[in-house]
């Protein structure tokens, strides 16, 4: 059977995911491991297919090189979290999302600086990783809504990551709640944003 073909009998058998106990019953009790062991090691092209809601057909190993084992091992991650993005529950979604981006960062880096032969320049204005993005913002046409879309799931991602706050009023240090109705919104907005970088993206892996 190929890729495609398995990929697909494999979503097709797991139900959806709309409460805990829903992920309690699909991913605690049922043989989460079989589907897993089904993708043949290829990660990266489930999670990939998965987020653009469509089989990716072109040659992720070829593209990537050197840096395919350690997309395939966070890609891997995701999918230890969830088998398929739409399950993302709760809090999972801050390690999912770190892990997916990590993932996908191999890509925008071969993309820059091995297949259009650039040189990701220094900037003071954002941190390191966020450099990539704003070189693809820059760069503008095709390139400019692969890097809007992962500079605004970093973004988003860095939520989860910052959220000491500190009251102006009495000194106190305190942690921002995050609330199940703004996790929704956050899971909808990255994988919105995922989904825009990823199908111009495709367009570059050839």
């Amino acid at each position: 059977m190929r890729f495609t073909e398995l990929r697909e009998e494999i979503s097709n058998n797991l139900n959806e995911i709309n409460s805990l106990q829903d992920y309690v019953n699909v991913y605690l009790t049922t043989s989460i491991q079989d589907h897993i062991n089904g993708l043949n090691d290829q990660f990266v092209e489930h999670l990939f297919s998965d987020l653009i809601d469509k089989d990716i057909t072109s040659n992720i190993n070829e593209f990537l090189g050197s840096c395919y084992r350690n997309s395939n091992e966070y890609a891997k991650t995701c999918i230890h979290t969830v088998f398929k993005s739409k399950d993302i529950f709760g809090f999972k979604l801050a390690g999912w999302t770190d892990a997916a981006l990590k993932c996908f960062d191999n890509f925008i880096l071969v993309l820059i600086q091995e297949k259009l032969k650039e040189t990701i320049k220094k900037r003071s204005d954002v941190g390191i990783e966020r450099q990539k993005y704003r070189h693809l913002i820059d760069k503008g046409e095709e390139y400019y809504e692969i890097g809007e879309g992962f500079d605004m799931v970093y973004q988003l991602r860095n939520e989860f990551t910052h959220v000491e706050i500190i009251n102006d009023q009495t000194g106190k240090r305190y942690q921002k709640p995050l609330s199940q109705k703004t996790l929704k919104k956050m899971k909808t907005d990255i994988l919105e944003n995922f989904k825009k970088g990823l199908l111009e993206l495709e367009k570059q892996i050839l």
